[in-house]
């Protein structure tokens, strides 16, 4: 058990002798995690304010998507999200599937044998897309 420091997710104090819990991160060591403060918070955390901030300010031509949990996230986080001819790239069966599943038209589709990768799949979507022009 930590006695406390920053919450790696939600980067909150966390001082509590007994309700933090170390948590591995590949390759970065153990952080401290607050015991569900960044997964029960009604504020969210930073990154989602954050991301919530980028969307409301931006706008996408693509967006890509590697995991069904991905595009679970995103929904959480943009729960009005209109595609509003936003491209949509998807990495792997499952979330290809989670993608139509969540009626969003799909542009990328990747793995395949002519695009093994999401940067070649992008490559092959902005080509085309240009050749419409």
């Amino acid at each position: 058990m930590s006695l406390g420091g920053r919450c790696h997710r939600c980067h909150q104090q966390c001082f509590q002798p007994g309700r933090c819990a170390d948590e591995t991160t590949p390759g970065q060591g153990a952080f401290p995690r607050c015991s569900g403060r960044c997964r029960t918070s009604s504020r969210g955390s930073a990154g989602d304010r954050e991301l919530k901030k980028v969307f409301d300010e931006h706008s996408f031509d693509v967006i890509c998507l590697f995991t069904p949990s991905g595009l679970k996230s995103f929904f959480q986080n943009m729960p009005h999200f209109k595609q509003n001819g936003t491209a949509i790239g998807a990495f792997g069966s499952s979330t290809c599937k989670a993608v139509e599943d969540a009626g969003l038209q799909l542009h990328i589709r990747v793995p395949s044998p002519q695009t093994p990768s999401m940067i070649a799949g992008l490559e092959q979507f902005l080509s085309s897309s240009s050749k419409k022009k």
